[in-house]
Formats: structure tokens, C-alpha cells, sequence
């Protein structure tokens, strides 16, 4: 059962469910605010909730807002990108063969076809950090390690590096939580010895 409660220019998402307490959460990153009630309270007590709260609220969106947001990617030469850490600058280049990405040096050579656009870019992009993520965690755990702790802590420290490319490019979430699984396994054998 979901309603929403409107606060002067606020609009407050209520969902009810089989809980016990009610839970306010502000989520970023643009504000959104809902609150989780148990199923058997009323609008009214939780519309009285959500005011009690309101300069609780307030904060966490200015909070918000001051945060920094990485700015959309406009695929210029010379723009900033980050691959496992470390800052490539990209060049691009319109050449007319299959769309590639190679990295030389501190630069991102990205060849797309001539008149490829900003979305076409991305595609490529996103396809080609994809590509980089399943390939690398084989090759540090082969070759950088004995120990699969050991492994799986130096991919745990990428991806660390990687969140805008895990979010942005919907990259699979089962590899994500396959290396955190690892890396808790490990950290719990290190409080074992």
C-alpha cells in the first residue's frame, strides 16, 4: 500500500508494510523522501511523524544538494576519465573501422566512426568498461596472488576505484557482491590467526 503526504512543497512517499517501527529515509541524490509505516498506523499519525521530522529532513537535503556531483560526460579531447584508479585523458578520434579504445600512455585513444554522437560515445564507453571488468579480476587473481584473500582484496581496492563505472554502465551486481562476500571471508580468516 503506498500514498503520498504533501508538506507545504515537500511530497513524502508512505509506504506501509508488516514492520514494527517506522523508518524516514532522504535518498540522494536529489532529496526523495519516503517513510516506511506499519500497515495498522494511520495517515494522520504519520502525516504528524513526517512534521515532527521536517527539520531533520531539511538538512539531509541540503546535505544533498552540497555534495558534488560528477559532471556529464561530453566525450571532448583532453576530458578526465578514470580507469581502475588511475586518470586517462581522452582523445578522439574519427576514423571510419570498428569503434575501439585503447590506452596509451595517460591517454584514452576512443576511434568511432565520423559523426558518431555523444550517445553513440557512451555506448562504446560503457561496453568497453564492461569488457574491463570481466577480464581484470581473472588476471589479478592469477597472476598478483597465491593467496585468494590476498586477491580478493587488491579487486575489492578496484572496484573501490570503479563505483561511478559499477553504477553508470549497470554492470553486474552478482560480481560485485561475489568480490565483497570474498573480501569479508578473508578479513573474517585474518581474525582467526
Amino acid at each position: 500500500m503506498t500514498a503520498q503526504i504533501q508538506l507545504g512543497d515537500m511530497t513524502v512517499a508512505v509506504v506501509r508494510k508488516d514492520i514494527k517501527n517506522v523508518h524516514l529515509s532522504v535518498h540522494p541524490p536529489t532529496g526523495r523522501v519516503t517513510i516506511a509505516a506499519p500497515a495498522h498506523m494511520g495517515l494522520d499519525t504519520i502525516r504528524v511523524f513526517a512534521i515532527t521530522k521536517l527539520a531533520w529532513i531539511r538538512q539531509q537535503q541540503a546535505k544533498l544538494q552540497e555534495q558534488e556531483r560528477e559532471a556529464p560526460r561530453e566525450f571532448l579531447d583532453r576530458e578526465s576519465h578514470y580507469v581502475w584508479g588511475k586518470r586517462y585523458l581522452l582523445k578522439v578520434i574519427e576514423i571510419d573501422q570498428a569503434p575501439a579504445i585503447e590506452l596509451k600512455h595517460s591517454k584514452m585513444l576512443l576511434h568511432v566512426r565520423p559523426g558518431a554522437g555523444q550517445t553513440k560515445c557512451q555506448t562504446i564507453m560503457d561496453e568497453w568498461y564492461r569488457q574491463q571488468l570481466r577480464l581484470r579480476p581473472v588476471s589479478v587473481w592469477e597472476t598478483r596472488s597465491s593467496s585468494p584473500c590476498t586477491a580478493a582484496a587488491r579487486v575489492a581496492s578496484h572496484l573501490s576505484s570503479t563505483t561511478r563505472v559499477l553504477i553508470s554502465s549497470s554492470v553486474s551486481w552478482q560480481y560485485l557482491a561475489a568480490t565483497l562476500v570474498m573480501r569479508v571471508s578473508c578479513a573474517a580468516l585474518s581474525l582467526e590467526e
